[in-house]
């Protein structure tokens, strides 16, 4: 499934601009130099959510606390930054009022978020109306979408999750932050019993992690001093260890999957997806995101990323390089997964093609 089929930056964190929109697929990896735009674009992507979980924030102030000032979600920390998000497929609703006219059929076929530096934020969308195309506010959205006798949404509950505020998240971005996996350590805490009804906290075990560790795991729960304990057999013993005591890369996928799998985002958003994995971990994390229904775009550094994707060969996948110039535009160029097996197959390093690109 694929919600997002292009985004365009103008204006936001680092980016200036786009070169042009940047089209997206299901499965997306975005390789490039530091400060090229990685993760402003995941966090643009992230912004098209209302959605206040699982950081206990809506998406502006959980970036603003992250990265220290609502200024700096600005371009230059001054003006305004917008971000267009093209949807695929449309959202078609039926007998509906707009502007006070009945309207047999609408179609949500994009949105604009501007923001500026203070931290407002201004939400359209623009719908088709039979051929007619109109521009709508969130409050009329609302109204529109309150009133609505038939919903049809292609891309599943995307009018409930995005417009209605309703509990499953639409994008859910997982920053390379400690304190972003002290938010979802605590959210998964607190909605223990949940994961629990819904088998999630022994599926992490048998479908993912006793496949890539030397331990013998059977399932993570709740327990004394809000922590989060796995369960681990030891011969004849059985231990109870805290979570956090693990690994880093256990505790960060054992986290990032309970909170994954629980809230069932339709567009999940990963930055610097190879952090403190061992290659085998790695690959179940990464093969996990592709063959679920959701879109994934994911940010690396890592060429391990790159081998562990031509050898899962995730549906409808591509290589994203990006590269600025001294004016801070952004260019990309795609890679098809069989171009970036054929590069890996000649030893060719990828993240310095990109520089033999930009000359």
């Amino acid at each position: 499934m694929v919600l997002v089929k292009e985004v365009d930056i103008k204006g936001f964190r680092g980016i200036k601009t786009l070169a042009k929109p940047v089209k997206l697929r299901k499965f997306n990896v975005l390789i490039g130099r530091n400060n090229v735009g990685k993760s402003a674009i995941l966090q643009a992507l992230y912004l098209l959510s209302t959605q206040t979980q699982p950081y206990n924030a809506d998406p502006i102030s959980f970036l603003t606390k992250l990265i220290g000032s609502s200024k700096s979600l600005v371009y230059g920390y001054t003006g305004k930054a917008e971000i267009s998000y093209v949807f695929e497929p449309r959202t078609a609703i039926e007998n509906v009022v707009v502007h006070g006219k009945s309207v047999d059929r609408l179609s949500i076929d994009s949105s604009i978020l501007t923001i500026s530096s203070d931290g407002s934020v201004m939400r359209r969308y623009r719908v088709a109306l039979g051929e007619v195309i109109e521009e709508v506010n969130s409050n009329e959205m609302v109204q529109i979408l309150s009133k609505t006798a038939t919903v049809y949404t292609p891309i599943h509950n995307l009018v409930e999750r995005f417009l209605l505020g309703e509990k499953n998240a639409l994008t859910l971005y997982i920053p390379n932050k400690d304190e972003a996996f002290l938010s979802l350590h605590d959210f998964v805490f607190s909605n223990a019993e949940r994961i629990v009804k819904e088998g999630l906290n022994i599926r992490i075990i048998t479908e993912h992690l006793n496949r890539v560790v030397y331990d013998k795991f059977t399932e993570v729960f709740p327990g004394p001093g809000n922590e989060l304990y796995v369960r681990k057999e030891v011969e004849s013993k059985v231990l109870y260890t805290r979570l956090k005591d693990f690994g880093e890369g256990v505790k960060r996928f054992t986290l990032i999957y309970l909170v994954t799998e629980l809230l069932n985002p339709l567009m999940v958003l990963w930055d610097d997806v190879e952090v403190a994995m061992h290659p085998s971990l790695l690959d179940t994390a990464l093969n996990w995101l592709a063959r679920s229904d959701r879109q994934v775009v994911v940010s690396t550094h890592s060429i391990d990323v790159l081998n562990s994707v031509t050898l899962i060969e995730p549906r409808d996948a591509q290589i994203v390089m990006l590269w600025k110039d001294g004016n801070d535009i952004v260019y990309f160029r795609s890679l098809e997964i069989d171009e970036v097996e054929d590069l890996l197959d000649k030893h060719i390093d990828i993240r310095t093609l990109i520089e033999v690109i930009n000359e």
